[in-house]
C-alpha cells in the first residue's frame, strides 16, 4: 500500500471506488477526527468491517490483492490505515 498525504491530481486515473468499505456516516461524525477518539474509532471501524454490509467490498479487495499491491485512498488517512491492517497490508 502506498501512503500519500498530498492531494491527488485533478485527473487521477482511479480504477475503482468501493464506498462500501468506508466507515458509516454516524461513526465518522462521532469520531470527528479527534485524536482522543482514535482508539475507539479504530475498534468500531474494525468491527464494522466484519459486518455483512462490507462483505462484497472486502471480497473485492482480497481478489485484487491476489494480483499485486493496491493503493487505498480515503478522505481521512487513518481510515485507510485501519482498512489496510484489516486486509493485512503493510503500509
Amino acid at each position: 500500500m502506498h501512503r500519500q498525504s498530498a492531494a491527488l491530481p485533478r485527473k487521477a486515473a482511479l480504477t475503482l471506488w468501493l464506498k462500501e468499505s468506508a466507515p458509516n456516516p454516524a461513526l465518522r461524525e462521532r469520531f470527528g477526527h479527534g485524536p482522543a477518539r482514535w482508539t475507539e474509532f479504530g475498534c468500531r471501524y474494525r468491527a464494522e468491517l466484519t459486518d455483512t454490509d462490507h462483505d462484497e467490498a472486502i471480497r473485492h479487495f482480497e481478489a485484487l490483492l491476489k494480483h499485486g499491491p493496491i493503493t487505498l485512498l480515503h478522505a481521512a488517512p487513518h481510515h485507510a490505515l485501519i482498512l489496510a491492517a484489516y486486509l493485512r497490508i503493510q503500509p
